[in-house]
């Protein structure tokens, strides 16, 4: 169906008039499908992912330190983290240029690492990447989510330095990263310039998404005491919100005005109950040195060879 539903535009292949992310638009869709090659060594899909990415790659907007991509393309809106900019894009042509051997499109991740790093600010061996441009409430703005912060752009950094795309530095933004995160007060308010977010436990923007992170890279490499202290402490500070009966648990929040305000108990991955249990579930396959339960499409880490047939992963 997306085969017939795609587009031919700039040499390759569109599903969204307007959006070039993750989250509505057209990484989102090329991610799904190369997702769905991986797991299925499905060559049409593969074959949809990579047209996909390449039209992804002719949307670069050029600069003087690599390239970057706008959230929308009829408006200047410039949300170089995960979700919706350069950070998520770049991880979709990392992802796809990988699996089908498109040097053209591992180039296109490298150009937007160069611009992730140029916009980086680094002091005392902590990380901040600017939340955007294009809208006056995002001037100063940091956070740490999966998002619009380092615990998504993070993934974008693992996933270059396991597809060997300027993989020592890299692994040194890696580090940065977690560094960071250990060290701005998590899981109580953000140490400043960071900035507590419009959701404070989900998986989008808040400490959800923080443990999802720390859970896996548990699981791929020695843990350090400071990693499992802070596991700990945001899985105790998700737990002290809950609500619980009946041997089920939700959680109860502000929404912010975006999604319409007043008080909400969402269920879903991103802002409820499904996000948050999918973080725990990970910690919990990490604590038991095992691969996660599930695998989605922005997870950048490889699974441990020996734990691959066990959770159903076909091999290619």
């Amino acid at each position: 169906q997306l085969g017939e539903w795609s587009v031919e535009d700039g040499g390759g292949l569109r599903w969204s008039d307007e959006f070039n992310d993750l989250i509505y638009g057209d990484a989102g869709t090329a991610l799904f499908l190369s997702y769905v090659a991986q797991q299925t060594a499905d060559e049409e899909a593969l074959d949809l992912a990579t047209q996909g990415a390449r039209f992804l790659l002719g949307q670069a907007q050029e600069s003087a330190t690599g390239s970057f991509w706008y959230f929308r393309r009829s408006k200047p809106f410039n949300l170089p983290n995960f979700s919706h900019g350069t950070a998520g894009v770049a991880y979709v042509l990392a992802t796809i240029g990988t699996i089908a051997d498109d040097e053209s499109l591992r180039s296109g991740a490298r150009d937007g690492f160069t611009y992730i790093r140029s916009i980086a600010e680094i002091d005392g061996g902590l990380l901040r990447i600017p939340y955007g441009w294009g809208a006056d409430s995002w001037a100063g703005l940091y956070e740490f989510g999966w998002a619009h912060g380092l615990s998504g752009t993070a993934s974008f950094f693992a996933r270059l330095q396991i597809s060997g795309i300027d993989a020592e530095a890299a692994a040194e933004f890696v580090s940065l990263s977690r560094n960071t995160l250990l060290n701005i007060n998590l899981p109580g308010t953000p140490a400043a310039p960071f900035a507590e977010p419009s959701m404070a436990l989900d998986k989008r923007f808040g400490r959800a998404g923080v443990l999802s992170l720390l859970s896996q890279w548990s699981v791929n490499e020695p843990v350090s005491e400071e990693v499992v202290k802070l596991r700990d402490s945001i899985l105790a500070h998700i737990q002290n919100a809950a609500i619980r009966q009946n041997r089920m648990a939700h959680w109860v929040v502000d929404a912010p005005e975006f999604m319409g305000g007043g008080r909400a108990a969402y269920t879903g991955i991103f802002h409820g109950a499904a996000g948050i249990g999918l973080a725990v579930l990970r910690l919990h396959a990490s604590i038991n040195g095992a691969s996660p339960y599930d695998t989605l499409p922005d997870d950048p880490f490889a699974w441990p060879e020996e734990t691959k047939n066990d959770v159903g992963l076909k091999e290619n």
